[in-house]
């Protein structure tokens, strides 16, 4: 790997750390003003818009969809939704800290559990 290259990745990783890390200090300051339901819809909605902007230009424009290939999206999308909203409504009760902590934490539970619960080997190529 060149140098350039490598300190691009090293930005893109910074950039990715402050942002996650960023996101649970915003979501908390929205909850201020919205309720936890109107904080995932706006998330989503920004979401959006950046987004399916990006995919249509990386795609080339159309992309077809079967019928099964909507019921998985639409199931990865209710579970996404349930997750920010749990997230969100955990947020009322304990501060941003301890938030980022357990939020940050959860690729290595989720790790954790997957080897647990379905024998699953992390990091097996």
């Amino acid at each position: 790997m060149n140098k350039s290259s490598e300190m691009a990745a090293y930005g893109a990783l910074t950039t990715a750390a402050v942002v996650w890390g960023g996101s649970i200090v915003g979501q908390k300051l929205a909850l201020g003003s919205f309720s936890a339901v109107e904080t995932s819809v706006l998330r989503g909605l920004g979401a959006l818009a950046i987004l399916i902007p990006l995919w249509w230009w990386q795609e080339g424009g159309g992309v077809k969809f079967s019928s099964r290939d909507v019921v998985g999206l639409a199931a990865l999308g209710l579970a996404v939704l349930g997750n920010h909203l749990l997230t969100l409504f955990g947020l009322r009760y304990i501060g941003a800290a301890e938030a980022g902590i357990i939020i940050g934490a959860s690729p290595a539970i989720t790790a954790l559990l997957s080897s647990l619960l379905i024998r699953d080997v992390p990091f097996r190529a």
